[in-house]
Formats: C-alpha cells, structure tokens, sequence
C-alpha cells in the first residue's frame, strides 16, 4: 500500500477523533468546570510529551533555550485562548454548532495573513472566504436556532487559534520543535490553572472523584493522549507523505464529524437552514484549500489544526503558511 494512502487514513483517523471531542468534552463539562478541565488535559499532555523527548536520542531532543521558552509561551497563550473560547463556548451552543464555528478559523488564517504580512489572496481564496460568510450568517442567524454567547465565544476562540497559526509560522523555523511544543502545552496547563482559580470551584473541581468520573476520565485520556500527543506525532510523521493542501483538506472535514458526533450521541438537530449554512461553510473552507501549484508534497511542512485539541508543530512550517487543520 503507498505511504499516501496510509499518510491518509491516520490523518483522516486524527480528525475524526478532533471531531468527536466535541461532544466528548461537552459530556465532561456536566462535571467538572471547564477551564478546570484543560488545565488538568494539557498538564497530563505535557508530562506526557516530557517523558517522550528525555527518551528520544540526544540528537533528536533538540536545545531548550531561553528564546524557545519565550517563544513557546507565546504560542501557548493563544493556544490558550483558542481552547478556552472553544471549551466554554460549549457550555452556550451545541456541539454540532461549536465544530463548524471552529472550523471558520481555515477562513481567518488567510486574512490575518494578508493583515500582519501582506500575503497575497488570490481570487478563489477570496470566493471561498465569501461563501464562508454567506454560510456563517445562515448558521448564526436563525429563528429557531439564534445566534448564542457561546457562537460568539467559539468564533473568539477561532481567531485566537488562527493568530497562533500565524505566529507558528513565523517562529517554528527558529527553534527545536519538541522543546517549543512541550513549553506551548506546559504554557496552556499553567494558565488554565490559574484562570481556574478564579473561575472555577477548583476545591471541587480538581478532587479524585471528579477526575476519575468515567465521562471526565474518558475526556481526559483521550484529550490529552490521543487527541493532542499523539495527533502531532501522527501529523508530523505521515504529513511528509502528502500535501499541505491534502491534508488541509482532510482536516477540513472536522466540523462533519463533529455534527455527525452531535447527532448519533447526543440527539442534536439542525434546521434546515442552519445545515445549509453549516455546507457553506464547509464549502468556502474547501474552495480555499484546493490545490495550489507551487505546493509540493516533498515541503517539510506542517499543516497546524486548531481543534478542539491541539495546535502545536512538531517540524518545520513552510515560508508561507495559509492552510490551517483545533482542540477537542
């Protein structure tokens, strides 16, 4: 079987499991405060991801210095950002609703481009980021469904994700990536614990009752193993056998998953107009990420998925980067 294929599958695997985190960490939010919950995830993801770099050969560590620390923190904050909007957002919306609202984050990545580095948009990245809109509106503005708080703090979320997207691309080329990953989720951890002690009722929160109850646990071993450590391992390692464009597109099937979660486990509906906002969306988000010529898939690049669960590079990015692919 060729490596793209296989390349395929597992990055399709990841995205399914980004999706299904939606409706995993809503089922988690019933019992345990929300900032509480990533700051446990991204504190056992961390650790994780420490053991794995002091295992790797000393050639392959790469150095933590003190501009990787800065700049990792950097990055951690509005990886931070992202998750909290993504994860409170939660509380307000639907799952199905709060994936494709996240997935609107492909859309900003371009513009902020165009904003803080004058990267050009071409004429069908400009259709697609139309469409987009035209679909955001449907999907926000319905009489049955209204727009929510929570739309509102999930799309906040999504610029955060899209302005670390950004940076990522600028900063990862200067730096040891298993070192800045590991200071980017360590970064997100510490702050998550801060803001929770005065958001949340920590004293209850971080007790071993409400860790080890099966909807917070499942949450937890799946967000911080599966859905963050292993999923940039898995996109850093299979990423160098397909396109940047490629994999951006599978990434954007997220929001699909995410409603298909919503609807199969939680018995979430849409109304008509909000599932043809919703294709919208997903159109505009597709249309951006066809296929450019120069893009090849011998780049050493990283496409960087803003999910519900994660977003940190472990390889290179490229010169240019406008594709994004979270953070259940």
């Amino acid at each position: 079987m060729k490596k793209s294929y296989v390349a395929d599958a597992v990055l399709l695997g990841v995205t399914l499991v980004w999706g299904l985190m939606f409706i995993v960490v809503k089922v988690a939010l019933d019992v345990i405060p929300a900032v509480s919950y990533l700051a446990v995830r991204f504190g056992l993801a961390s650790l994780f991801l420490l053991v794995v770099w002091r295992l790797l050969p000393a050639r392959q560590r790469g150095r933590l210095t003190g501009q990787t620390a800065l700049s990792g923190a950097v990055l951690g904050f509005f990886v931070y950002g992202g998750f909290t909007g993504q994860t409170i957002g939660l509380l307000y919306t639907t799952a199905s609703r709060a994936g494709f609202l996240t997935g609107f984050l492909v859309i900003l990545v371009p513009l902020l481009s165009r904003l803080l580095f004058q990267t050009r948009i071409s004429k069908l990245m400009m259709l697609g980021i139309t469409i987009a809109f035209i679909g955001l509106g449907m999907l926000s503005i319905d009489k049955a469904e209204p727009f929510q708080w929570g739309d509102a703090v999930i799309l906040a979320g999504a610029l955060a994700f899209a302005i670390h997207i950004v940076l990522t691309d600028r900063l990862t080329a200067k730096h040891d990536t298993y070192p800045l990953v590991l200071m980017q989720l360590a970064t997100v951890s510490i702050l998550c614990f801060f803001t929770s002690l005065f958001n949340d009722d920590w004293r209850s929160a971080y007790r071993w009752e409400v860790l080890f109850e099966p909807k917070v646990l499942l949450a937890l071993v799946i967000g911080s193993l599966v859905a963050t450590t292993f999923a940039y391992w898995a996109q850093t390692h299979f990423q160098r056998y397909t396109s940047p464009s490629h994999t951006a597109l599978i990434f954007a099937t997220e929001p699909i998953f995410a409603a298909w979660g919503g609807y199969w486990v939680a018995g979430e509906r849409m109304t008509t107009q909000a599932v043809i906002g919703a294709c919208l969306i997903l159109v505009g988000i597709l249309i951006t990420e066809i296929k450019r010529p120069e893009e090849t898939v011998s780049e050493t690049t990283l496409v960087i998925k803003p999910d519900m669960d994660g977003y940190a590079p472990l390889s290179p990015p490229p010169t240019q980067q406008t594709e994004a692919g979270s953070a259940s």
